[in-house]
């Protein structure tokens, strides 16, 4: 018999109301990888696609 850990992630907006992708990584990041990772519901995938920091996107570009 096989057991694994599966690692359950709620990326619903908290009730502080700020949910940045530092979040989003910290709490994927605690898994041991994306066939042990359970959503407990979706998410505006967006998130995922916008830089974390405007100055660093610009510096980035710069370099």
């Amino acid at each position: 018999m096989s057991y694994h850990c599966h690692t359950i992630i709620d990326i619903g907006t908290p009730p502080t109301g700020g949910l940045t992708l530092f979040n989003v990584y910290v709490a994927l990041s605690r898994s041991r990888g994306q066939d042990n990772i359970r959503l407990l519901r979706g998410f505006d995938e967006k998130l995922l696609m916008t830089h974390p920091c405007e100055y660093l996107r610009i510096e980035n570009e710069r370099l």
